[in-house]
């Protein structure tokens, strides 16, 4: 019998940074084969892959989330309640409370579970891509992302664009023989800052983030090359609001997509709490196997921090919601 605690601290301390899952994947399988499940490997390169895991044939209800992390790896650490780790919320604690919660139910004679880790979800989704081409059939997907143990109802899209801005290198001491590429960087992002872009009455308003800015050689040198990553949490379709930023851009910088995603809706139960989910997640890809839900214990503030944690009293009531979801979504 899993002990939710226990299993969580063991996930925590495998380091499984994105591109680096296999050595996790190998500890969960070896934790599926001794609940008596049918465990399949699903390859995605050839040293990764997810993890598919069932009693029946045809399971009703998929329990998901994902193996990787974001860096640095640091380990395990318990005090005063609280699981302390990379992963520890999001989202290795969800992984052991889905186990768990397969488990029990498996015990109570409902096997109509299945449970799928996935590689990839921080950088591109590759392994919920993946899944979604092999896998099909079930009535619901609960995807476990940190949610405070609450169903969103729905989940901001994202675009993330990479700029590229170009000059004229020269002597500082002369800036009319060349053209800042800085500068001219400089001006899109004020005009992309100064841009409403949308909110909506469920989602919220969307947010942009300019996260990195790099450009120039020397502080005497007119920089011939800048570039950008900007971050777009969105509440319109993402081929719109990429038109939108095209338009700024005109043709004073280069624009190139890094990864995108449409907003989100998904499926609520009545009677329990909701919120709106301001990240990122697999759902897009996830959707196609079933209707989506997601809920997870954890706190998204404290996602890909150094301080974080998940509580043990919050992860056994989500193995409690997460069986409390199998029987108020087939009994509805």
């Amino acid at each position: 019998m899993i002990n939710v605690s226990t299993l969580a601290k063991e996930l925590i301390d495998v380091p499984s940074i994105t591109g680096s899952e296999a050595l996790l994947a190998e500890v969960v399988e070896r934790h599926l084969n001794a609940m008596g499940m049918n465990v399949v490997r699903q390859a995605v390169d050839p040293n990764r892959w997810n993890v598919f895991a069932s009693y029946v044939e045809r399971p009703s209800i998929l329990y998901t989330t994902h193996m990787d992390t974001v860096p640095p790896f640091f380990p395990s650490v318990e005090k005063e309640g609280f699981i302390f780790g990379r992963g520890a919320c999001d989202a290795k604690g969800i992984m052991a409370c889905m186990m768990r919660a397969v488990e029990e139910l498996a015990e109570s004679g409902f096997h109509g579970t299945a449970l799928l880790f996935v590689v990839g979800e921080e950088l591109d989704s590759v392994g919920a891509r993946v899944a979604a081409e092999r896998l099909s059939g079930f009535k619901y997907v609960i995807n476990g992302e940190p949610t405070s143990n609450q169903l969103i109802s729905g989940q901001k899209g994202s675009l993330i664009v990479r700029l590229l801005a170009h000059g004229i290198a020269a002597h500082s001491g002369y800036p009319e023989m060349g053209s800042s590429a800085i500068e001219t960087l400089l001006s899109v992002l004020n005009d992309i800052l100064a841009e409403d872009w949308g909110s909506d009455s469920q989602l919220g308003t969307a947010t942009v983030n300019i996260g990195v800015i790099e450009g120039g050689v020397a502080p005497n040198v007119i920089p011939d090359k800048a570039g950008a990553e900007v971050f777009f949490r969105i509440v319109d379709p993402a081929e719109n609001v990429y038109t939108r930023l095209r338009k700024i851009a005109g043709r004073r910088i280069e624009l190139e997509i890094v990864t995108k995603s449409n907003p989100q809706l998904l499926h609520v139960v009545d009677g329990m709490k909701t919120t709106i989910a301001g990240f990122g997640s697999d759902v897009q890809y996830l959707r196609r196997l079933g209707t989506p839900l997601m809920l997870g214990p954890g706190s998204i503030i404290d996602a890909h921090t150094g301080r974080e944690k998940i509580s043990r009293e919050e992860m056994d009531e989500a193995v409690e919601l997460y069986k409390l979801l199998y029987h108020k979504l087939l009994t509805h």
